[in-house]
């Protein structure tokens, strides 16, 4: 990542979907675990959740991934902060799950745990943990439960650490192509490595429901079908805060004032427009350098600055024409090829009916 930032010449700029608060695209997996080596690094080990720590820590560590991924404003944009402080708590989770797990690996195996801190953690941070949380009652409690809801999941995935949403975004660039519940669930249920295999019977027999009620919802006399987010609440049921599959904090009841599925597409574009608006503000700021290099040359040899002046007025206004030009013949080319576009997916869906009908 160092070399592609150093090609750049700024930070490598991460696609994030604010409807969903997830950071997504190609350079997602690495920005969260650039995040994951500076909280391990520098946050402290306690029993506290992401945000009760120290804002000034949290900025800092944000601040230093922020070095080489362009992941927004961490201080003074919100809806930046919410997906930045998300994805870091699930990582601090996991570091202090982590922990623990070493420490009571250890614990039958040495004389002293407390002695041995697992780097990076602080020697003082292991102590505390150990006194303070793992070795308390409600701490084992707490264990206990947590040990009894994870044996009631009926199957994992094989997403990884990649989000739902990540990888749904990532396929419809590849495939142009946006992915429907039952696709999506196939696609994080099997194991790709080992001959495609399902998980397990489970999440087989959930396909299959999903892709029935699917087809259900798409015939011609269901007049009110339903959204497939309200499919994937049906077949696979809801939690309080996700709707399954989709990876993504929204109600499960659907109501006009809350916000629609994020469309995977549609922040593609987003910052396709945001990229396009730094490289003109970039361009910008290297011809007012230009200027004012051309403006001390001219008085060095003693030309009048004011008839400098009016050439770059001059090749401003010239080249402000030839760009709206352009532009327009750009805009032109591109709702012919949009058009085009629309046209093969309307003839590959026709396609795809005739073919399941069949």
């Amino acid at each position: 990542m160092d070399k592609v930032r150093k090609e750049l010449g700024h930070p490598i700029p991460v696609e994030i979907n604010r409807v969903a608060r997830k950071l997504v695209g190609d350079h997602s997996t690495a920005v969260a675990a650039a995040l994951g080596e500076q909280i391990r690094d520098h946050a402290p080990v306690r029993d506290i959740r992401w945000k009760a720590i120290d804002f000034g820590i949290r900025e800092s560590i944000v601040v230093r991934v922020g070095q080489t991924f362009d992941i927004g404003d961490y201080k003074n944009d919100m809806e930046a902060r919410e997906t930045i402080d998300l994805k870091c708590q699930d990582l601090y989770k996991e570091w202090k799950r982590n922990l623990c797990k070493c420490y009571f690996a250890m614990k039958n195996k040495v004389a002293d745990p407390k002695n041995h801190a697992p780097y990076p953690c602080k020697p003082e941070d292991w102590v505390f943990m150990i006194d303070n949380v793992w070795e308390t009652k409600d701490w084992k409690t707490k264990s206990d439960k947590g040990k009894h809801a994870r044996s009631k999941v009926k199957f994992n995935h094989t997403s990884g650490s990649r989000s739902f949403i990540s990888r749904a975004s990532m396929i419809l660039k590849e495939k142009r192509k946006k992915q429907n519940i039952a696709e999506k669930f196939e696609m994080i249920h099997r194991r790709h490595r080992h001959g495609g295999e399902w998980i397990n019977d489970k999440a087989r027999e959930h396909h299959a429901k999903l892709k029935a009620k699917l087809k259900e919802q798409s015939q011609p006399n269901v007049t009110n079908p339903s959204s497939e987010r309200q499919i994937s609440v049906d077949v696979l049921g809801k939690r309080s805060v996700y709707v399954k599959e989709y990876g993504s904090r929204m109600s499960t009841i659907s109501s006009s004032n809350q916000p629609q599925e994020p469309d995977p597409e549609a922040t593609v574009l987003q910052n396709k427009v945001d990229d396009q608006a730094k490289t003109l503000t970039k361009h910008s700021r290297t011809m007012t350098i230009v200027q004012g290099l051309l403006q001390v040359l001219a008085i060095k040899a003693g030309v009048d600055p004011a008839q400098v002046q009016e050439v770059i007025d001059r090749c401003n206004s010239e080249a402000g024409t030839s760009d709206e030009e352009a532009n327009a013949a750009g805009n032109s080319d591109e709702l012919n090829t949009l058009d085009e576009e629309d046209d093969e997916a309307s003839i590959s869906g026709e396609e795809d009916d005739a073919t399941s009908t069949g």
